[in-house]
């Protein structure tokens, strides 16, 4: 007679609760793997799935985990490079717009299977995450979107 091997679950994936706005390209490069490092004028202390939605349009394009958020000198920006994705000849439009910088290290991070929208109401605001009032939105749950539900549906994902 054999003895009985535990089996491990698969995680649950919970649906993200805010979405961090950003501009198209960005948010491709953070998806694709390219760009690990989000540079912020201010720190975060999230530690859970953020949702990033495309600015101008709402759509909510993929999701990431922040794991990490140092602060960066200014004269440093150049060398890290490969971690931000921001060209050399634009660094210094980044340096005279904040006065410090924090690289938000993304981790985990998984394209939606559709675009999704983000559906925020007036004021709805997170407000303890950054001290700049509209760098994060709350999400609303999209039940109806069946490919989100797959998405965070341990059940129904192979």
């Amino acid at each position: 007679m054999t003895a009985p091997v535990a089996t491990r679950a698969a995680p649950v994936l919970q649906p993200p609760k805010s979405a961090l706005l950003m501009q198209a390209p960005w948010v491709d490069l953070i998806l694709s793997g390219a760009k690990t490092w989000e540079i912020r004028p201010a720190r975060t202390n999230k530690r859970e799935r953020i949702a990033l939605a495309q600015s101008g349009t709402g759509h909510l394009q993929g999701d990431v985990e922040p794991v990490g958020c140092p602060e960066v000198f200014a004269a440093d920006l150049a060398s890290h490079e490969s971690r931000h994705c921001i060209p050399a000849v634009d660094i210094d439009k980044v340096v005279g717009k904040y006065k410090q910088f924090f690289a938000w290290h993304l981790a985990a991070r998984a394209r939606r299977p559709c675009c999704c929208n983000m559906q925020p109401r007036f004021g709805d605001f997170h407000r303890g995450c950054c001290r700049h009032r509209g760098t994060f939105r709350r999400v609303a749950s999209p039940t109806g979107c069946a490919a989100f539900n797959l998405r965070f549906n341990a059940t129904t994902v192979h």
